[in-house]
């Protein structure tokens, strides 16, 4: 542990060049082309390898289109393999933003009028995740039906019990499993955290 804080250390200023960076420049909804350039060109620049991922439907590319954005690319997202063998760890991170001017006054405060901001679910536990999941069920009765995931940190057997009567409702996956997250660091997990997750036809 002692070893890894200490690399963390060194390269400390850069982290914090390259989170100021991109602070500065947000980009809103799945419209993310700078942002994924730079990840991409900083990637390189560490002999890191890494390949694009979450390709954009014909539909989600024309709504960029129609958004303004007529260079829309097939895919804005970015994963990389750091390492080679087992166990894994999955880190994990948003690169969009919302269209919220920023206000801080801060050096590195956003420069287009949109910043790094996501919804956010207040109240008791159970309530906020059946909002989260009832928030998703467009893309749910689009998904492929074959089966849907819900993976969780350690939830109450209440509420995935809930999300499952939820989904079983949506008449709309042959199998709906559950599973236990392992390894991942993300900006949005801690102890009772829960996700749906399913494959977009």
């Amino acid at each position: 542990m002692n070893k890894i804080l200490e690399k963390a250390r060194a390269i400390e200023q850069e982290i914090i060049a390259d989170r100021r960076c991109l602070h500065q420049m947000p980009e809103v909804g799945v419209y993310t082309p700078r942002t994924a350039a730079y990840i991409k060109e900083r990637l390189t620049e560490m002999g890191i390898a890494h390949r694009d991922c979450g390709v954009h439907s014909q539909e989600d590319r024309e709504k960029m289109v129609f958004a303004g954005y007529p260079d829309a690319p097939t895919s804005t997202g970015v994963v990389a393999v750091i390492g080679k063998g087992g166990p894994c760890i999955l880190l994990r991170a948003d690169m969009d933003a919302l269209r919220v001017r920023e206000a801080t006054g801060l050096d590195f405060q956003s420069e287009n009028g949109a910043m790094h901001a996501t919804k956010k679910y207040r109240g008791k536990i159970d309530n906020a995740i059946m909002s989260y999941v009832k928030d998703m069920e467009a893309d749910l009765k689009a998904a492929r039906p074959e089966r849907v995931f819900i993976t969780h940190s350690g939830c109450s057997r209440e509420v995935v019990e809930e999300v499952r009567s939820y989904l079983k409702e949506l008449n709309v996956f042959c199998e709906i499993l559950e599973t236990r997250a392992g390894g991942v660091i993300s900006s949005h997990c801690g102890p009772g955290t829960l996700g749906v997750l399913f494959i977009a036809k």
